[in-house]
């Protein structure tokens, strides 16, 4: 990692320990920002940004402390796993969670009928 004219370089970083290292030395890094830059720029597979907000809640868990015993079965793919939370539209426990078969079969209306006529210059 090299810092030229302002900007920041993860061409050619080989040891991503040493990156982490680096990074947290600069004002205003901590330890959500380097295990996010070396999940995405760095590419390493098992930074796992425990800290971020959105990935407890995802999974109904309490906070970075539950998540990180949760997430020890995903080593060594930890920030494979963290994207994936990170796309998911609704958190994954509440899918589960969010209506019974019974109440979502109440909610359901029949399907409208659909009628198409074709223009007569078609045919």
């Amino acid at each position: 990692m090299k810092r030229v004219h302002g900007k920041i370089s993860f061409t050619g970083v080989v040891d991503p320990e040493d990156c982490v290292e680096r990074l947290c030395e600069i004002p205003g890094i901590g330890e959500w920002t380097e295990q996010y830059v070396c999940t995405r720029a760095v590419g390493q597979p098992d930074a796992f940004p425990s800290t971020d907000l959105g990935l407890p809640r995802a999974l109904s868990l309490s906070g970075p402390k539950e998540l990180e015993r949760h997430a020890e079965g995903w080593r060594p793919r930890r920030a494979y796993a963290a994207m994936h939370l990170w796309e998911s539209d609704v958190p994954i426990a509440r899918k589960e969670e969010a209506r019974s078969e019974p109440q979502l079969a109440a909610s359901r209306k029949p399907p409208q009928a659909k009628i198409f006529s074709w223009p007569d210059n078609v045919l």
